[in-house]
């Protein structure tokens, strides 16, 4: 489009070898483990008209584990555990983010989206029942306006998760301590340039 949008593609395979694992027989810690990680993005940034501008992203991504073993033994029952990890924490499948701004004599308009699959905390085999085993996946609207003056001023409002989505940013590896994601919240940012 003259020059003016960017679409961009990549795909990607890494492999991280080594990894502590635990052996099944004689339950010490061995280098054999090995993580998997591959993907594809892809992306476009630019002017779709002189007003309209975008920038979009999506990207799917598989993790998975091998060799990756714990061993446990009971210390009443005797009885012992193998557990295998087949897949990697904390990777959503599927992420993408959306912003699309107009801009019209001065004025300008936005919005996006961004979303974030679910993404485990709980990575093995085990069918034990466990308290917050993954974070869910969500959708956050954001939004903005704002008005340019003349080549040295502007000013902007932003308003973030527009629809006041309860979401949870973060959890920690034990799944007792949760982080929600930022409720609704704006900011008036008065912009000059001397």
């Amino acid at each position: 489009l003259n020059d003016q949008l960017a679409v961009t593609a990549a795909a990607y395979y890494t492999e991280n070898e080594n990894q502590f694992t635990q052996d099944a027989f004689t339950k010490e810690s061995v280098q054999e483990g090995k993580t998997i990680v591959k993907g594809v993005e892809l992306g476009a940034v630019g002017k779709i008209t002189d007003a309209w501008n975008i920038s979009a992203g999506v990207a799917h991504m598989k993790t998975e584990q091998e060799d990756q073993l714990s061993v446990s033994t009971n210390a009443t029952t005797g009885v012992t555990t193998i557990t295998k990890t087949n897949t990697v924490r904390w990777s959503p499948e599927w992420t993408a983010s959306l912003w699309s701004t107009y801009d019209y004599k001065g004025f300008k308009v936005g919005v996006g989206a961004r979303y974030v699959d679910e993404q485990k905390r709980v990575i093995t085999d085990s069918t034990a029942q466990t308290a917050m085993p993954s974070i869910p996946d969500y959708v956050v609207f954001d939004a903005m306006a704002g008005y340019t003056f003349n080549k040295n001023a502007s000013v902007n409002l932003n308003i973030y998760n527009l629809a006041d989505k309860e979401y949870i940013s973060t959890l920690n590896n034990g799944g007792g301590r949760v982080v929600l994601g930022q409720p609704r919240s704006a900011a008036l940012t008065l912009n000059y340039r001397f």
